[in-house]
């Protein structure tokens, strides 16, 4: 057990992590959730789960399982986030958006090449900023929908 746990916060301090929660970035949110389940905080870890993540994983067996797939593993890092869907919402008036994006945890074996020991896939919750601050709008008035006027929300949906 001790052995898990020291595999998992190597994860968390090769990240290069502080104590505070990202749930801007998918690789934020996937960094946040490796932070939490270093520490063994069920409550924090189960924030960033959501769909197929939260029913394996967000409870202390759950915790368990996850970490015993980290367990052996060597100079884990996290890659960048691969977007794989984009879909349009509307939800109160604001234009929203859900992304989908896969990010692949790499490490390797003692003296072996990298492997994907997990894949994520994340979703991130896109919200448009309230359209009387809008910057910018269509013909028909409504709020353009840019990067610079988002802001979002990310969550681990799945750990294959």
């Amino acid at each position: 057990m001790k052995k898990t746990l020291g595999v998992v916060a190597l994860l968390a301090l090769s990240l290069g992590l502080a104590g505070c929660d990202n749930y801007v970035t998918p690789k934020g949110a996937l960094e946040t959730v490796a932070i939490n389940l270093s520490k063994g905080d069920v409550k924090e870890f189960s924030k960033g789960l959501v769909g197929n993540a939260a029913t394996q994983y967000a409870s202390k067996a759950g915790m368990v399982t996850l970490k015993a797939k980290l367990t052996g593993m060597k100079g884990l890092r996290i890659e960048d986030a691969a977007l794989v869907s984009v879909t349009p919402v509307r939800n109160n008036g604001f234009q929203t958006a859900v992304k989908t994006y896969t990010v692949n945890v790499l490490g390797h074996a003692t003296g072996a090449k990298d492997i994907r020991v997990i894949e994520a896939v994340v979703t991130c919750d896109i919200f448009e900023m309230d359209s009387a601050m809008c910057p910018t709008r269509n013909s028909s008035g409504r709020c353009t929908f840019n990067e610079q006027d988002q802001f979002s929300e990310c969550k681990v949906a799945d750990l294959k």
